[in-house]
C-alpha cells in the first residue's frame, strides 16, 4: 500500500469514526445542542460553538518545542509536510489569504485546543482537539508563524459533516 493510499485509507476510516460518534453523522451546526458551563454550546456533532475566542495573553512561544509538539502529534499527517493542506485539510501557514496569516493567537489556540473557528464555530470533527498547556500552544502557535506561507488555498467543506474546514 503506498503512503498517499494509505493516507487515504486512514482519513476515510476517521470520518467514519467522526459520524458513529456523533451518534448523528449530521454536521455541526451553531446552536445546535445544549448550553454547559460557560455558556459554551455542545452540539450534536459534540463540538462546541459559542462566542469567538478572546484574546488572552499567552506566554513567549519556543520554536524548538513548537517544532518538537508538532512533529509529536503527526500535524502533517492532514496538513501536508508543507503545512500548505490540501482537500479538506486546512492551510496552517501564516499565509493571509489562506492560512492563518490573519488569525490571532487567540484564534489558533481556539482551533487546535478547542476545534473553533474564528467566528466561534466548530471546525471539521476530524480535526483532533489538542489538550495543550498555555505555553505548548504558543510553542506551536510560534513554530506555525515561523513557516513560509503557502498560497494553496483548501476545499471549505468536511466530508460528510458539511461543516467549514476552517
Amino acid at each position: 500500500m503506498t503512503f498517499t493510499s494509505h493516507c487515504t485509507y486512514f482519513c476515510a476510516l476517521l470520518s467514519l469514526v467522526a459520524c458513529s460518534a456523533s451518534g448523528t453523522g449530521e454536521p455541526t451546526r451553531a446552536g445546535a445542542g445544549t448550553t454547559g458551563a460557560g455558556g459554551a454550546t455542545t452540539s450534536a456533532g459534540g463540538g462546541t460553538t459559542g462566542a469567538p475566542p478572546v484574546d488572552t495573553p499567552l506566554p513567549p512561544g519556543n520554536l524548538a518545542n513548537g517544532m518538537a509538539l508538532v512533529d509529536k502529534n503527526s500535524c502533517t499527517l492532514c496538513h501536508y509536510s508543507d503545512y500548505g493542506g490540501a482537500g479538506f485539510n486546512p492551510n496552517i501557514t501564516p499565509d493571509a489569504q489562506f492560512g492563518l496569516g490573519k488569525w490571532t493567537d487567540a484564534q489558533v489556540a481556539a482551533a487546535i485546543r478547542r476545534g473553533l473557528s474564528i467566528d466561534g464555530t466548530s471546525l471539521c470533527p476530524l480535526m483532533v482537539h489538542f489538550p495543550f498547556s498555555d505555553q505548548e500552544v504558543s510553542d506551536v502557535i510560534t513554530f506555525l508563524r515561523s513557516l513560509p506561507a503557502v498560497t494553496r488555498p483548501s476545499g471549505s467543506a468536511c466530508p460528510g459533516h458539511g461543516g467549514k474546514a476552517m
